[in-house]
């Protein structure tokens, strides 16, 4: 989350909201984040920490760190959704749904294709991460 604040001496306005940032660096070592520069040291302008350049998201969600924290962890699994060990063990990850309650059977797909069951767990919250191993 960011967020959208502006600084003017004395005073701040600030709200969070969920934005798109493109890129953390752009031509090649000048970073997208408000600074010193930016800011006149921290006495006008925006934050500083902010992105420079980003997009609104929009419908924003009701709950804003928490739509981010299910957000990271699926960019997460997407970015490495397998991973196999010496063993020829293969883990993989899976985000319990909104919807989801302890015992709620999900339905998760393997990299060859086979989809096996996994329960819920006791206590676990929507959007929390579940490792599965399994040997194929």
């Amino acid at each position: 989350p960011a967020s959208v604040q502006c600084m003017c001496c004395c005073c701040c306005a600030e709200s969070d909201e969920v934005v798109l940032v493109p890129y953390d660096e752009y031509c090649c070592c000048f970073n997208n984040r408000v600074g010193c520069c930016e800011n006149c040291c921290g006495c006008w302008g925006p934050i500083t920490g902010n992105p420079i350049t980003y997009h609104s998201f929009s419908p924003q969600p009701a709950n804003v760190e928490e739509f981010c924290a299910v957000a990271q962890q699926t960019m997460n699994r997407t970015q490495n959704p397998t991973n196999e060990d010496d063993e020829g063990v293969t883990h993989l990850d899976a985000v319990v749904p909104p919807t989801a309650t302890p015992g709620t059977v999900l339905h998760i797909t393997m990299p060859s294709g086979k989809g096996i069951p996994v329960a819920v767990p006791a206590g676990c919250q929507p959007g929390t991460t579940l490792r599965v191993a399994t040997a194929e």
